[in-house]
């Protein structure tokens, strides 16, 4: 059975928030034709992740979320799977690795 290794869990990945206001996970996701896909995957649930209605943690506890991390272990949802199918300790590098990425939720920077 295929496996994901969610690279968006790594302590260095943040969650990306489209022009739309909706949350992802990160930004390899909501790609043309990605979005129809998670919009099939969800469903009603989608709109789980509008970041108009809900908090970003009220986001991360929802049964949206919790459905595509469900997803990680068996490979359900084809995006996830065919951009994290190795395990992001094997050496591979991805085009944001050297992006500079800012930490909304961080209060203090250094």
């Amino acid at each position: 059975m295929p496996q994901v290794y969610p690279k968006c869990k790594a302590d260095h990945q943040l969650p990306y928030i489209d022009a739309q206001g909706y949350y992802w996970p990160c930004c390899w996701v909501p790609n043309h034709p990605n979005i129809a896909s998670m919009r099939r995957f969800l469903g009603d649930r989608f709109e789980q992740l509008d970041t108009a209605r809900y908090s970003i943690d009220e986001i991360n506890s929802s049964e949206a979320m919790q459905l595509l991390e469900q997803s990680w272990a068996d490979g359900t949802f084809e995006p996830c799977l065919r951009f994290c199918a190795k395990p992001f300790d094997d050496g591979s590098r991805t085009t944001t690795d050297d992006m500079f990425m800012i930490d909304l939720k961080r209060k203090e920077r250094q």
